[in-house]
């Protein structure tokens, strides 16, 4: 399944297991695409999903099972967003993803292709988990902001753990960190506190938490800093889920979204910021999420 989403000089392309739906030469160019833009960036990540040197069918696999966004201004590629799908006992799971954007034109390019993707994700699969990895403070508010429930967040009772929250998140770590994070140092898991630990610095992104993008409500600043100690390479694992109502309400911000971009056009702005989630989606090293 392909999206492509026109609004004056912005486009959005949305790919549902492009790995499996594409031809070789429709994925070798979309491929090309997401490899150029994180090589461009200030901060090139590392990833599975960005290795060089494999095969077409070993890239095919990779592919296989995630829904991806490329996002254009006036016809050039500026960044990117890949959620892979992941699998568990309690239904499937799409992960936020890696996010990378090296010039946003002044839109709103965190929140809207992340509901794009779960707008595609929701109507091929039904009602979905959803989980966000990131110690960038814009980035968590976006996540709590567009999916239902989401924890840990400063909107939730931070001592209760919504039921089969943490199966979520055990999924997370075997279907997707293990298999995509290029790191030589032990990730670990904090199932107490829904955090990880890794080698940011040596993954591309930044621990520095004044560095990072920030979020418009004060309250996910101090959140973040009370949450997760960024000087040690933390992020937050946040889950939420996805259902008719939520889908509904996503369709809602889509629209508000689109507006803020016809809005864009006409006043011919551009921020030339650029932002990187490690997605684990995420962290955002220059900002980032996983």
């Amino acid at each position: 399944m392909k999206k492509i989403n026109t609004i004056n000089s912005f486009k959005s392309i949305h790919y549902m297991n492009p790995g499996k739906e594409l031809d070789d030469l429709e994925f070798s160019k979309m491929r090309k695409e997401l490899v150029t833009i994180n090589e461009s960036s200030r901060s090139p990540v590392k990833n599975n999903f960005l290795i060089a040197g494999n095969t077409l069918e070993e890239n095919r696999k990779l592919y296989d099972s995630c829904v991806i966004a490329l996002m254009y201004f006036e016809d050039e590629a500026f960044g990117f967003l890949i959620s892979p799908i992941i699998h568990c006992s309690h239904g499937p799971i799409l992960h936020a993803g890696l996010v990378i954007i090296n010039k946003n034109p002044g839109a709103n390019c965190i929140s809207y292709p992340a509901i794009q993707n779960m707008i595609l994700a929701y109507e091929s699969l039904g009602t979905i988990y959803s989980t966000n990895i990131s110690s960038t403070p814009s980035i968590i508010e976006s996540f709590d902001n567009i999916v239902h429930k989401a924890w840990p967040s400063p909107s939730q009772n931070a001592k209760l753990i919504p039921k089969n929250y943490k199966d979520v998140v055990k999924a997370l770590e075997d279907e997707y960190i293990k298999k995509y994070f290029v790191t030589d140092d032990l990730v670990e898991i904090d199932s107490r506190r829904f955090t990880m630990s890794s080698n940011s610095n040596g993954m591309g992104f930044s621990t520095n938490f004044y560095k990072l993008a920030r979020a418009e409500k004060f309250i996910y600043q101090t959140f973040c800093m009370t949450w997760i100690d960024h000087s040690k390479g933390e992020d937050i694992v946040q889950v939420g889920k996805i259902g008719f109502l939520t889908n509904l309400y996503q369709r809602g911000l889509l629209f508000m979204l689109k507006i803020s971009l016809l809005k864009l056009k006409k006043k011919g702005s551009g921020s030339g910021h650029e932002t990187s989630k490690k997605e684990d989606t995420s962290k955002t090293k220059v900002s980032k999420i996983a």
